[in-house]
């Protein structure tokens, strides 16, 4: 889970546990005013809650704009326990902190301003003297454009970190090709009408003759073939060594000519995925290239010597 849903899922549950403290400190010394402050909170948990049973990703700023306007009014209200202490400007300042925090880690720069906004005029409205009004509007502002802003350049880190591991998690390193988990996911999430199945000819024999590092050259000379070949409606996945696999939007065949008049040694194998599913697919496909490769017993790689780059993608023929 990203950290920014991972806030917001708890923000409501936050919410009711403060209703709950502040009424229960209220039912020990409050009065009117209080009791009416924590009805309001009521229904603005309410509606909070409701909002986010419909999916919606604005609940926590509409509520916490609703919660500002509450603790400026309870802050305004007569006979009012901040009235009666005669620190209404820090104590509404002092309340703000935590959910300016919350509000800008969320929503970032515009809601700093915004909530700065709205704390500046509550503490000028309440502050009796110079030397609170400055108090007040420093808690508000340190708390929207340095807490805040500190914990949305956080999150944002730590977002765009856990997007990169999840896009590295689906990718193949040595080609850049989606791998096994991804084909899954686009076989099923966003259909094709061909799946074609690859496999390079004499790749261990050149991996135990000249090394890996020749081996993933080879790999990467076919990769460029096919992408070459490829184009649009075509995505390609690697599931093996050796073994490569096509998703694509129409039929293959001219693919596979253009591939091998680039890259001779290689079979293929593709079938129609029009209501099976991607074992039964690949399971066909592999019998299709099967017989693809016993009908290819002609071409042969020259593995004499260590070919130069490029020599293994021209056709062979054995004399």
């Amino acid at each position: 889970m990203d950290p920014r849903t991972w806030m917001a899922e708890r923000y409501l549950p936050l919410a009711w546990a403060s209703l709950a403290s502040t009424f229960a400190i209220h039912l020990a010394i409050g009065g009117v005013a209080e009791f009416q402050a924590d009805a309001a909170f009521l229904i603005l948990n309410v509606i909070g809650a409701y909002l986010y049973l419909r999916r919606s990703r604005t609940y926590v700023l509409i509520h916490l704009f609703g919660i500002y306007t509450l603790i400026l009014w309870y802050s305004l209200a007569p006979g009012g326990i901040p009235q009666q202490l005669g620190v209404s400007a820090i104590v509404f300042s002092a309340i703000m902190v935590l959910p300016n925090i919350v509000l800008v880690s969320l929503y970032g720069l515009r809601a700093a301003v915004v909530s700065s906004a709205l704390g500046v005029l509550g503490v000028t409205l309440l502050a009796p003297s110079t030397q609170e009004m400055a108090t007040g509007l420093f808690l508000v502002v340190v708390s929207a454009l340095v807490g805040g802003l500190f914990f949305h350049r956080l999150i944002t880190a730590l977002e765009a970190s856990e997007a990169a591991l999840a896009r590295a998690a689906l990718l193949d390193p040595l080609t850049g090709f989606g791998n096994r988990r991804a084909l899954a996911s686009d076989f099923y999430g966003d259909p094709a009408f061909v799946l074609s199945l690859w496999d390079l000819d004499g790749l261990k024999s050149i991996n135990d003759r000249f090394g890996h590092a020749r081996g993933d050259q080879y790999i990467l000379d076919f990769v460029q073939a096919l992408v070459r070949a490829g184009g649009a409606g075509c995505r390609f996945y690697r599931i093996g060594g050796d073994e490569f696999v096509g998703l694509h939007d129409r039929g293959v065949g001219e693919l596979a000519e253009r591939v091998r008049s680039d890259f001779a040694h290689v079979s293929v194998g593709w079938v129609h995925v029009t209501g099976k599913t991607l074992e039964r697919a690949l399971a066909e496909a592999d019998r299709r290239l099967y017989r693809n490769k016993q009908d290819r017993t002609h071409l042969y790689i020259d593995l004499s010597s260590e070919p130069a780059r490029g020599d293994d993608q021209r056709n062979r023929r054995a004399s």
